[in-house]
């Protein structure tokens, strides 16, 4: 069960919440057995990233790859792009795994890293997918893309309006 919660106090042992409307036929029709024990956590709402990031986001990868590669640039070369962004932009945990873990966190990350091996661990660095990422996260990624293409030397009409929606896209994050 999942529930939105709002102006949340603790007093006296007595947790006190709004309920989230879009949520509310949740607690309505949820009951609880008296004999067992619950467990709740408490933590703050990110807001993900938006379908208008990501597909802004794959507009400036596709414009990269056709930059770099020429118009025949391929899914291939998009995904190679997309892997350097991440590195490069995005964000990263740090971590040392048994080796034969390796392949349990290349599954679950877009990007991973290795950096050698200490008293039989291996030091790593793994990139999620954007898919995982906040609003603030996604527009970080987003602008390392349009410096990628302004240093490439490439800021077409296109661009422009990209980066407009972009700038646009920024404003309605803020308001909400």
């Amino acid at each position: 069960m999942k529930l939105n919660l709002k102006n949340i106090t603790i007093r006296r042992n007595i947790i006190t919440a709004e309920i989230d409307s879009s949520s509310l036929y949740v607690s309505r029709f949820s009951k609880f057995e008296d004999d067992k024990t619950y467990t709740a956590s408490i933590s703050e709402q990110k807001k993900k990233r938006s379908i208008n990031q990501n597909n802004l986001l794959w507009a400036l990868i596709s414009k990269i790859a056709k930059a770099i590669a020429g118009e025949r640039a391929t899914a291939e070369d998009e995904e190679e792009i997309y892997a350097q962004l991440l590195e490069k932009y995005g964000i990263s945990v740090p971590a040392f795994i048994l080796p034969e873990d390796l392949n349990k966190y290349v599954r679950l990350n877009r990007v991973v890293k290795t950096y050698g091996e200490t008293d039989g661990l291996l030091k790593i660095r793994a990139f999620p997918g954007s898919s995982r990422y906040t609003t603030k996260e996604m527009n970080l990624l987003i602008e390392g893309a349009l410096d990628e293409l302004a240093d490439l030397g490439i800021w077409d009409a296109d661009i422009v309006q990209m980066s407009q929606d972009y700038q646009e896209l920024m404003k309605q994050d803020a308001k909400q």
